[in-house]
């Protein structure tokens, strides 16, 4: 694809990507939102301005790497950043959180309850661990990916449960590593479409 076509691709993408993260934020995250923040202890941020910015930060990044997709070229230096800044936030969202819940739950029963009830926490599970998958694809082989992935979700669980900052839940663990998979799927199925490996790619 073209520069022009590509850029102007992208720019819808990521309009779209800006729009839809606004509308889901206001409809349905607002509360959920609100809770990590304080869970966190991150009442100061709890601002729609600084969530509007980060909506904003993100949907620039989506413009840039779906930009460099349809281009068929990834910038390396750019990816390893974003995988460092995702893998930061997802530790500190996971274990810098206010002690005080501790538990454990084991039933697998509950997982169509969860996903019921609890449909946006449900899905952001999911959805918080898609981009490992996709960053480590490009890196290891799938089995290994899936593997390496498990043990850092157990590994977290159990700092949860150990340190009271959470329930260990077998749901959690599940609803995590089908986002990994889903991660995998999605660089599996842009590396056929678009032709190219990280690994083989060199930092423009």
């Amino acid at each position: 694809m073209g520069k022009k076509n590509s850029s102007i691709t992208s720019s819808i993408l990521a309009f779209s990507c800006f729009l839809g993260l606004i509308k889901l934020y206001q409809h349905v995250g607002f509360i959920y939102f609100k809770s990590v923040l304080w869970m966190n202890r991150l009442e100061q941020f709890d601002h729609q301005l600084i969530i509007y910015g980060l909506i904003l930060l993100f949907s620039i990044l989506v413009f840039i790497n779906s930009n460099q997709l349809l281009q068929h070229k990834l910038n390396k230096t750019l990816i390893y950043f974003e995988f460092v800044a995702y893998l930061l936030a997802l530790m500190f969202f996971l274990l810098f959180k206010s002690p005080g819940i501790k538990g454990i739950n084991l039933d697998f029963s509950l997982f169509w309850i969860d996903l019921q009830y609890t449909t946006f926490e449900f899905v952001m599970n999911i959805v918080l661990f898609v981009p490992l998958g996709w960053f480590l694809a490009y890196k290891m082989r799938y089995l290994t990916v899936s593997i390496f992935s498990f043990v850092l979700i157990l590994t977290v669980e159990c700092l949860q449960f150990w340190l009271s900052l959470g329930v260990l839940d077998v749901i959690d663990i599940l609803t995590n590593l089908i986002g990994v998979l889903c991660g995998i799927l999605l660089s599996k199925l842009f590396s056929l479409h678009f032709n190219y490996k990280l690994k083989a790619e060199d930092s423009d």
